[in-house]
């Protein structure tokens, strides 16, 4: 996902409602978390958008050699990465 005017590149999680009827609580639940957390080493959450058949997150986007990267600086294993 791209904001034209910005030209900044963005995750999209889809999440369908009808997979998780019942279950609507753990969702604004996981939306509620991920606005209070501020930390450059959890991805952030922009924006939110529901509709009847979805549930749409607009995320930061994190390039895989991003994560490459923040492993072998904290010497985590690549297995875990």
């Amino acid at each position: 996902m791209v904001h034209r005017a910005r030209k900044l590149a963005f995750a999209l999680k889809v999440i369908d409602t009808s997979k998780v009827a019942g279950q609507e609580d753990v969702i604004e639940n996981e939306v509620a978390i991920l606005r209070r957390l501020k930390n450059r080493n959890i991805v952030q959450l922009v924006e939110e958008f529901h509709t009847p058949s979805a549930t749409f997150l607009v995320m930061e986007l994190v390039a895989v050699c991003m994560i490459y990267t923040l492993c072998i600086n904290t010497k985590m294993s690549i297995a875990l990465c």
